[in-house]
């Protein structure tokens, strides 16, 4: 028997079904960021990573890793793979750092 969060992904279910509730995780891989893109025209930063359907995340960016600003507390899972575009880039910035946080 096993009690979850969020509704299982019929691959999730498959999962279970084939090597049993004790090898599931509840996400295929840790959570991370998998992709960052700087729009050239734009300075928009969009990040891409790899998520859980049903899922919200918290997304924070930082110029020194120590003081973080919260861009969005309720970011929607897109499904296995999510992005989230930051518009908000000052111009004089010269480095950025992420984190995602699921919820």
């Amino acid at each position: 028997v096993g009690l979850f969060r969020t509704a299982l992904t019929p691959e999730e279910i498959t999962s279970i079904m084939t090597n049993g509730v004790g090898s599931f995780g509840g996400l295929a891989e840790p959570l991370q960021i998998t992709d960052l893109v700087v729009s050239s025209g734009t300075g928009n930063v969009t990040i891409t990573f790899n998520s859980t359907s049903g899922s919200s995340y918290i997304i924070e960016r930082s110029t020194n890793l120590v003081d973080w600003l919260e861009l969005t507390d309720d970011h929607e899972s897109e499904g296995e793979v999510t992005t989230y575009t930051d518009p908000t880039v000052p111009d004089d910035t010269t480095k950025l750092f992420y984190r995602v946080i699921r919820l």
